[in-house]
């Protein structure tokens, strides 16, 4: 497995940014695993926010992939490992203060070398898209586990993801949560509750 693309610095201007884990894509580009067959079912091509973006996915059900997501003071991608600073918040604030998601994705061995597509969201309490600017505070990217030499056939397959922000745009005395999607596919478990302490 091979991480790519760099751990995100910056603040909400992190909307509509890739970040590439295991295989290089760019922005507009076809992705799909690896070792997809003829015989394998492919969904019709789906449009993301990003009208130039295009992706090819299974449509058949959820991807059978784990997540353990953490918000953290600051978190770090680095040798394949995912390095965490504070992590396991709840709460944060009320004064501003920089935030990361860290995110450790395991991917079963048979569902090596294909491509997934990850998005978070920040939503506020009733569901809705936060706004910052004109534009939801969101991120997504790519991922693609590979299998690294020596590995046990059958072991799950690893893949470390960090997300900082700056700052976000919350309120005071609010409840927040981030929503995972994988393959526009989202589950109870993949969503990371918090709320900002009152001033």
């Amino acid at each position: 497995m091979r991480v790519l693309d760099r751990v995100f610095e910056h603040g909400a201007a992190v909307q509509g940014r890739e970040q590439l884990v295991g295989g290089a894509a760019e922005p507009g580009a076809t992705a799909r695993g690896e070792h997809h067959g003829e015989d394998r079912h492919l969904a019709s091509v789906a449009r993301v926010s990003d009208p130039t973006t295009v992706f090819l996915r299974e449509n058949l059900h959820p991807p059978d992939v784990g997540v353990t997501m953490l918000l953290a003071d600051a978190a770090q991608v680095a040798d394949g490992k995912l390095f965490v600073l504070g992590g396991g918040l709840t709460a944060v604030g009320p004064r501003p203060q920089p935030v990361a998601i860290a995110l450790l994705l395991s991917v079963p061995w048979d569902r090596a070398n294909i491509s997934y597509r990850w998005s978070l969201e920040l939503l506020d309490e009733d569901g809705h898209p936060v706004p910052d600017a004109d534009d939801p505070v969101a991120v997504w990217g790519r991922f693609e586990a590979g299998r690294p030499t020596g590995s046990k056939p059958g072991s799950p397959l690893s893949v470390p993801l960090a997300i900082n922000f700056t700052t976000l745009p919350v309120t005071p005395g609010s409840s927040y949560v981030w929503r995972l999607q994988i393959d526009d596919h989202a589950r109870p478990e993949w969503h990371l509750r918090f709320h900002v302490r009152a001033a």
